[in-house]
């Protein structure tokens, strides 16, 4: 299968100018299923930064059901409405509970209010999920962590 999208970021603090803080990539690669418990890929993401070059990274993918009830993944995380590079492990306690501990790391460079100068963010969210699935097409997840190395 063939993967892409385009990415548009708005990365700024709140009265500074939205021309000089929009930002823009895109993601593309490709996965492969090689059997039903093991799916591997790789993207490649470019992205746009505020006053730097532009970041290019690989993105594994990788879903591997590796046990009965246990799976491994990587790819594009998505926490507390952050988007970040990730691992995690999941534990599918019942059919529709779901335990997840994980691992990301997490780079943004935002324009501040004042003098048009740039900020900078790094950290390193761990965390733990439960989710529980109320519907076939929709979950509820409760989320808990901390942000290291920020």
């Amino acid at each position: 299968m063939i993967l892409a999208a385009p990415i548009v970021r708005l990365n700024m603090e709140g009265d500074a100018k939205v021309k000089d803080s929009v930002r823009g990539g895109g993601v593309a690669g490709f996965m492969y299923s090689s059997s039903p418990t093991l799916t591997l890929g790789l993207l490649i993401g470019v992205l746009d930064q505020i006053e730097d070059d532009a970041l290019i990274a690989p993105i594994p993918l990788i879903r591997w059901q590796f046990a009965e009830s246990w799976t491994l993944r990587t790819a594009i995380a998505n926490l507390g409405g952050q988007n970040g590079l990730g691992a995690e492990v999941a534990w599918q306690w019942t059919p529709k509970v779901e335990m997840v501990g994980g691992v990301g790391y997490q780079r943004r460079r935002f324009r501040l209010n004042t003098n048009d100068e740039v900020g900078q963010e790094t950290l390193i969210p761990i965390y733990g999920k439960l989710a529980l699935e109320v519907h076939p097409q929709g979950k509820i997840e409760l989320l808990v962590g901390v942000a290291a190395g920020g």
